[in-house]
């Protein structure tokens, strides 16, 4: 009898309200029931009878009426909650493991992370998912979608001098070897990959460049360059003056960054868009950093401008657009235009 009683001083008060009132209503039915089966259809109702349907609908009605609303979480939330509770009071060691874990900054701490990115347009990409760990102090520093071209040169192949510059602003060295760059108009994703991994002994001693190395020192640039850069464009030969110690990367496929028809485009439409991620050609699992407000997605293949901003800007020839805080958004006050370009460089 004790523990009942226990049991029934935790009961909800709406829910013994609605039980009372079925237990009273079923009364009456049962009464019916049993005149029914003795053919006393015609007999007057009883007064217990009538008081038991009268009391019953009273406790329903009340019952229902102090029920908590649906936007209250409503009894199924209330109940999903006392069990979650009591599940944490169970097991102890999982819930540690479970709170001491890294939350993304960005998401929310109340729900299981989904397994693509968040699909709403307003905020970035880079902003809707936070990176791993060893991700969040990489930022896309300088993009070239338009440099310097041989003069009279209007159309043709892209140019072999587009250039997308990474800047590690933390205290601790970010290996990129097998990120991803992804672009819009269609391309194929990029891997990451060392200089000579691809064009071993392309890029002259003089410059006194590490192209070994996909690694990237605190507070250290990295400039990936298109794979046929060496080649540079008809009158113009490797134009940039890349400064000592700068890392140098490219891509493991395609001759040219983004697409291998357009290159990446600063001066045309669609201008190019550009997502630095985690993952693999066909999915993405981290974004990194962002240029241009590309619209989150699902498919490294589907990324496009999300055309709520003046990003990606337009450029001229020989022009560069530079991130003005370098751990800052990828944001349309961020990004600046500058001539000559600076890879590697501040």
């Amino acid at each position: 009898m004790a523990e009942l009683l226990e049991a029934l001083s935790k009961t909800p008060v709406p829910i013994i309200l609605i039980l009372a009132g079925l237990i009273f209503l079923a009364f009456a039915i049962l009464e019916i029931s049993v005149d029914l089966d003795k053919v006393k259809i015609t007999k007057p109702a009883s007064p217990r009878r009538i008081t038991s349907g009268i009391v019953g609908a009273i406790l329903l009605v009340a019952g229902v009426a102090l029920s908590p609303r649906p936007d209250q979480g409503g009894l199924i939330a209330a109940t999903s909650g006392a069990s979650t509770a009591a599940s944490m009071e169970s097991s102890p060691a999982s819930t540690t493991a479970e709170t001491s874990a890294p939350v993304p900054a960005e998401e929310s701490t109340t729900e299981a992370p989904s397994a693509t990115p968040a699909t709403t347009v307003a905020p970035t990409m880079a902003d809707t998912a936070a990176p791993p760990e060893q991700a969040e102090t990489v930022a896309i520093s300088e993009v070239v979608a338009a440099p310097c071209t041989a003069k009279g040169k209007t159309d043709g192949p892209p140019s072999n001098n587009e250039y997308i510059e990474l800047y590690n602003y933390g205290s601790q060295p970010v290996d990129v070897g097998g990120w991803w760059i992804a672009t819009n108009g269609g391309a194929r994703p990029q891997e990451i990959v060392s200089w000579d991994s691809r064009n071993p002994g392309a890029i002259p001693e003089h410059y006194q460049v590490l192209t070994k190395t996909t690694a990237i020192p605190p507070h250290r640039f990295a400039v990936i360059l298109a794979p046929l850069y060496q080649m540079g464009d008809p009158g113009i030969h490797e134009p940039y003056a890349l400064p000592e110690g700068a890392i140098i990367l490219t891509v493991s496929n395609g001759n040219h960054l983004g697409n291998d028809r357009t290159g990446l485009l600063g001066n045309q439409e669609p201008r190019t868009v550009i997502l630095l991620y985690v993952g693999t050609e066909s999915s993405i699992q981290n974004p990194v950093s962002t240029y241009g407000t590309p619209a989150p997605a699902d498919s490294p293949m589907s990324i496009h401008d999300d055309g709520s901003d003046l990003l990606p800007l337009f450029v001229q020839d020989c022009h560069s657009v530079v991130r003005r805080e370098l751990s800052g958004p990828d944001a349309y006050n961020n990004w600046h235009v500058i001539k000559p370009a600076t890879p590697g460089t501040e």
